[in-house]
């Protein structure tokens, strides 16, 4: 195919432009989704099959913005697809991006920390490199905000507590390497220290109680989802007690056909409405399932960080009681120990935000799909609506049976979950077929 990376780039800038004319705002990067797929179609993919022609360009073109300005239930569950394409991954991969984010944004400063080398007899520079790397820590450990001159001065005095200002006259004089070294030693602990002293009441000044916000949060969000998939599931009962019916197995060739006379009445577009918005509604049912599943092990996670981080306050307190002074080799650990179980509490929330923050994005897709009822109650007319639980507990008849078999003549292999994938298979088949 002649189309490579930077001629689809042209093609979803030319369709935003286009867009944009007919005062249609797109993602420019869901226009380039578009048209990867829309190439995918052997309609479009020969049109650029060799050559790029102009006028199979501008036909292109045209054809994406009629798409796009015509919107509908299908482009819809293309957007739902698209967004946890691009915003949702497995939980460690989405916790490695969101501290590799915060790492790039605090290079500059920490380049400048590593950087910097004041003559050890000049105070006022010594100072500034202190308040700097009080200030790296504070931002690098998300403890408040070093605007506030409470916090500041509070991640000064932790940071104090354990480096002094000899200890900065030998970091200023080691390598890069080691300098790098020490400061993520005193991001752990120094964050461990302003934990403690939060816990002693002693400060914490900008600090969250984190434990409390994360269990609050999980089970706040486990019960929203909890509620959008028992609405999705109503709606995905009526749709697909309303089709079943017309969806018939050849028993000799295993070809797959609806009957549309199954309905009279209804019209080949309210088959097509009602194909879409099935389709819409399943993917959205397995987007929520997925999230439910791993917000529950996002809670349970959670949970368990704050019976750790409880243990981790209760080992300090043992450390310190009582005590004038306690070796740093004893108490060090235990500082950076808690901040490592904090920083875990703290991936498990921005887990739970990002699944809060996509929610609220397909929550806004949903809400422009609108579920044709009067064509539904037509379609449901004497019947019941059956669930997905009832129908795998009804025992096929032997019509059923025989027709499963001539399909699975045609499936390589025979087992019931090859029948179950073929069957994906052809509901796929079906639905692109509707949409041609």
């Amino acid at each position: 195919m002649a189309c490579n990376e930077n001629v689809i780039k042209n093609m979803a800038q030319e369709i935003t432009r286009n867009c944009q004319t007919h005062n249609l705002s797109v993602d420019s990067e869901f226009v380039v989704y578009l048209i990867d797929l829309l190439l995918l179609n052997p309609k479009y993919g020969k049109l650029f099959a060799k050559t790029i022609n102009r006028n199979n360009l501008a036909y292109f073109v045209e054809e994406c913005v009629t798409k796009l300005q015509r919107g509908g239930t299908a482009l819809n569950t293309l957007k739902i697809q698209f967004i946890l394409q691009t915003n949702y991954d497995q939980l460690q991969h989405l916790i490695d991006k969101h501290l590799d984010t915060i790492e790039k944004c605090l290079q500059p400063l920490h380049k400048e920390i590593l950087d910097a080398d004041p003559e050890p007899t000049d105070e006022a520079e010594m100072k500034k490199l202190f308040r700097k790397i009080s200030i790296y820590i504070i931002l690098a450990s998300g403890l408040g905000n070093p605007g506030y001159i409470v916090t500041l001065k509070e991640g000064m005095a932790a940071l104090e507590s354990v480096f002094m200002l000899d200890d900065l006259r030998t970091f200023v004089s080691l390598p890069r390497v080691e300098k790098a070294s020490q400061l993520e030693d005193l991001l752990g602990i120094v964050s461990g220290v302003r934990l403690f002293n939060r816990d002693c009441k002693k400060g914490g000044e900008g600090i969250p109680d984190l434990p409390f916000n994360l269990v609050d949060a999980g089970k706040a969000c486990m019960a929203s989802l909890s509620h959008s998939l028992i609405t999705v599931m109503q709606r995905v009962n009526r749709l697909t007690t309303a089709i079943e019916d017309t969806i018939i197995v050849q028993e000799e060739t295993g070809n797959v056909i609806i009957d549309f006379t199954k309905h009279p009445g209804i019209s080949n577009e309210d088959y097509h409405e009602i194909f879409d918005l099935l389709a819409f509604n399943r993917q959205y049912e397995v987007f929520i399932r997925k999230l439910l599943a791993d917000v529950e092990s996002m809670t349970l996670k959670g949970a368990q960080y704050v019976e750790r981080v409880k243990a981790v306050l209760e080992e300090l307190h043992t450390a310190v009681k009582y005590k004038a002074a306690v070796p740093v080799v004893n108490v060090f650990p235990l500082f950076a120990k808690l901040w490592k179980v904090w920083r875990a509490m703290q991936n498990v929330m921005f887990l739970v935000s990002t699944v809060n923050r996509l929610m609220s994005i397909l929550g806004g897709i949903q809400d422009q799909i609108k579920m044709p009822y009067d064509l539904l109650d037509k379609m449901l007319k004497g019947r019941r609506v059956v669930s997905d639980q009832s129908r795998q507990a009804i025992r096929p008849s032997t019509e059923d049976r025989i027709s499963l078999g001539a399909l699975q003549n045609y499936i390589a292999g025979s087992s019931e979950t090859d029948i179950r994938q073929a069957e994906v298979c052809t509901l796929i088949y079906l639905l692109n077929l509707l949409n041609r």
